[in-house]
């Protein structure tokens, strides 16, 4: 391998990532592409030789890259000529109003960016760069200062003040806590299934299957013109929830509009507000 850190600083930046809620709106292959150009041009300085090291330089160029005008181009194996550089350049000028937000060129995708067509969006690139200055000034605040009591899982943990509502879920009903940042145990040990009582059959343990997921994609099926919703897949224990500017704004009263959705008592028939939590509860009513 050319360069050892590759792979784990790969995995660094998609757990950083999903620690962050954000890896639902944030393509592995995108992030994948985004750490390979780290050691393809690293100018001015060398490829990384750790994982430390090219984390921080993933989070450097999170926060400097002009997604909106600059082109970013992955020349993989040295397959793009320089005409063909260029050509990628003058496409991106012509064309940025329907190219994607985050435009990334391949030798084998030189204009459509079809890994990110779907996400993210200019709000979610905003939001990484936000999340990955704070997680860097964090990070170079305790180089500095040498400070040997500092916890680098701060820097996993998300903010959840921006969100305006935050689902707690039930601990129990989480199949991969031993991934979340702040687990303190883990119990390897073997157990036992018992026996069910009305076939005498012996319990077989489930493989694969997380429920969790399952809920927060139900959620997006049903809400998703009114809220996103935000959850780490590795061992998170909340769902974040971020209602829709247009949904919050009170309107015409129409019943084809109801889904989710309740009259105020202390207003008029025309006017209507949100009412999503309870919806919400008894979705999950299993899990929360």
């Amino acid at each position: 391998m050319l360069h050892g850190s590759f792979s784990s600083t790969c995995r660094l930046a998609k757990r950083w990532i999903a620690s962050q809620l954000l890896s639902d709106y944030v393509p592995d292959v995108a992030v994948e592409l985004i750490v390979a150009q780290l050691y393809l041009s690293p100018f001015p300085f060398t490829p990384p030789s750790c994982p430390q090291v090219g984390f921080l330089r993933f989070l450097h160029l999170l926060i400097n890259h002009d997604w909106k005008t600059v082109p970013f181009i992955v020349n993989l194996g040295e397959d793009l000529k320089k005409e063909e550089i260029a050509e990628i350049h003058n496409l991106f000028l012509e064309k940025r109003h329907f190219l994607p937000p985050m435009f990334i060129a391949i030798s084998y995708d030189k204009s459509e960016s079809s890994f990110t067509k779907e996400n993210p969006t200019y709000q979610i690139i905003h939001r990484l760069r936000v999340l990955a200055e704070a997680t860097r000034n964090a990070l170079e605040n305790q180089l500095i200062t040498k400070n040997i009591q500092f916890n680098p899982k701060v820097v996993f943990r998300p903010p959840l003040e921006p969100y305006d509502v935050i689902i707690h879920l039930d601990a129990g009903k989480i199949p991969n806590t031993f991934m979340g940042v702040d687990i303190e145990s883990v119990d390897h040990s073997v157990k036992h299934f018992g026996k069910y009582t009305n076939t005498g059959r012996e319990a077989l343990p489930v493989i694969g299957y997380d429920p969790i997921r399952h809920y927060v994609k139900e959620l997006k099926d049903v809400f998703d013109d009114m809220a996103m919703f935000f959850y780490d897949a590795y061992g998170g224990c909340c769902i974040a929830v971020l209602f829709k500017p247009q949904i919050l704004k009170r309107k015409q009263f129409k019943i084809s509009e109801t889904k989710a959705l309740m009259v105020p008592d202390d207003v008029t028939v025309e006017d209507k507000n949100i009412k999503l939590i309870p919806n919400i509860r008894e979705i999950g009513r299993a899990h929360v």
